[in-house]
């Protein structure tokens, strides 16, 4: 079974939207990224800072989602 994994790392940059609203966005006007992207064969590993579309991501596009914890040491 193929399975595509697409990892997403956004550095915080100076925007008016937020990282979930973007990628959002992207999917629904990104025709060619959705036809690589398989329902239930996609994985996506984003930031913490995506977690308000995680709810979409797997009811709406049928992808599977993990958002990473990350931790920094100052």
């Amino acid at each position: 079974m193929m399975t595509n994994l697409l990892f997403l790392l956004m550095e915080y940059i100076s925007a008016n939207k937020n990282d979930a609203s973007i990628l959002d966005y992207i999917l629904e006007k990104d025709e060619d990224l959705l036809r690589i992207l398989e329902p239930e064969k996609t994985f996506l590993i984003l930031n913490r800072g995506f977690r308000d579309t995680h709810k979409k991501l797997g009811e709406v596009y049928n992808f599977y989602f993990e958002a990473t914890r990350m931790n920094k040491k100052i």
